[in-house]
Order: structure tokens, then C-alpha cells, then sequence
């Protein structure tokens, strides 16, 4: 995940029954993440801590990397 954003952004996924934490991701910065699921797809969404939307990103789960980044 990157942050082209200018504030620290939190970043969750929704792919189940419940909608997780995966990381923040300090301004100008990025993260490599693993995740793990049964799930067909799942949804990134960015918000800042104000709560501010950065964007929403569906991503299919395959073996492919994926690279997500906000804002959108």
C-alpha cells in the first residue's frame, strides 16, 4: 500500500464477517502486506484520523501481488 496522501492514512479490509485493521501508513510512505483469506475479493478502504475518506479499492484475491495506492 502506498500513501500519496498528505496525512497519515488507516487503512481496512472487508473480505468476510467483519471489516479489519490492516495497517496505517505514515505520509509519503508504503507498506508491503500480506494478507490471508477465503474470500473472493476484498475491499481496502483508506480514511485519515480525522476520518476522511482517501478511497475505496476492491481487489481480487489470487496469487498476483497487488499494489494499492490512496488517496483515490
Amino acid at each position: 500500500m502506498v500513501n500519496e496522501a498528505t496525512q497519515t492514512m488507516i487503512v481496512t479490509a472487508a473480505g468476510g464477517a467483519e471489516r479489519v485493521l490492516v495497517d496505517t501508513v505514515g505520509v509519503a510512505d508504503s507498506v508491503l502486506v500480506s494478507i490471508e483469506t477465503r474470500a473472493g475479493t476484498i475491499e481496502l478502504t483508506a480514511r485519515t484520523a480525522a476520518g476522511a475518506s482517501l478511497g475505496l479499492i476492491t481487489l481480487p484475491m489470487d496469487s498476483a501481488p497487488k499494489r494499492a495506492a490512496f488517496p483515490q
